[in-house]
């Protein structure tokens, strides 16, 4: 695996996230790595970024479809990278974590439940539901890649009433201990929001008090500013939406000082 490390050029020891793609073929200096990586470190926090298998510098062969094999075998990459970043003489091995979006959902919360060593979490965009009821809200959205009409809280309604089928983040969420965070923009086409909220809620009235969420106001799956969360519009977006949530909860939960 070829990953690239993004540190402050500072003295002390930093807090670090290691960032996992979506179902993309992601690679570790694409456009969206370099802003987070941006806003990492002028929080003072070092990003790892990493080439997905078998795409850029890495080996292995490169699988879209996020079946339990291939959630896994990506978990098994995200606990090698936050691994080596506990060996890093500039990294605070006491404040390590996971951040991605989309498909990394399912990702994240199997890799968190598999190392020791991960301390905090953070979702953009991710599905709290199966992975057969995000592929029918997909279908009938079409991704936000065209204009498609539809009743969306029928549709929510018919993924409230669907079976669990294929990858399931909720039971794996059921026993996770470290503190999480999700965000999501009200216009996502791609991950149905309103019902993987709902389902979130149900767990932290249930007692998983370690998560929150937030749901921001014009955000497109890339919690970009859109009016209609269309992929056409991702050019024309104003602003990316969700640093200013992000970093209220990274001091909240002394990741970093509060200024």
């Amino acid at each position: 695996m070829s990953g690239l490390l993004t540190s402050p050029a500072t003295t002390e020891l930093h807090p670090a996230f290691m960032m996992m793609h979506g179902s993309e073929p992601g690679v570790k200096d694409g456009f969206g790595q370099q802003i987070l990586a941006h806003y990492m470190i002028g929080q003072g926090i070092a990003l790892l970024t990493y080439d997905k298998r078998g795409v850029g510098d890495s080996g292995g062969t490169y699988h879209e479809y996020p079946d339990e094999s291939n959630v896994n075998l990506i978990a098994s990459d995200a606990v090698a990278g936050i691994n080596y970043l506990a060996t890093r003489p500039e990294i605070n091995s006491a404040k390590l974590g996971l951040i991605g979006g989309s498909q990394a959902g399912w990702v994240i919360p199997v890799a968190v439940n598999e190392s020791d060593k991960v301390n905090f979490f953070v979702i953009l965009s991710g599905p709290v539901l199966s992975l057969a009821q995000d592929n029918k809200y997909s279908a009938v959205t079409n991704d936000g890649e065209s204009v498609t009409t539809y009743d969306a809280e029928q549709l929510n309604q018919t993924l409230r009433e669907m079976k669990s089928s294929g990858v399931d983040p909720i039971p794996v969420l059921a026993e996770l201990t470290q503190t999480g965070l999700w965000l999501w923009g009200s216009m996502d086409k791609s991950v149905p929001v309103i019902v993987s909220a709902e389902n979130l809620q149900v767990l932290i009235e249930s007692g998983k008090q370690n998560f929150s969420y937030f749901i921001l106001a014009n955000g497109d799956h890339n919690l970009n500013e859109s009016m209609h969360g269309y992929f056409a519009e991702i050019p024309y977006a104003p602003r990316v939406l969700y640093f200013s949530e992000l970093t209220k909860w990274l001091e909240e939960n002394n990741i970093i000082p509060k200024e």
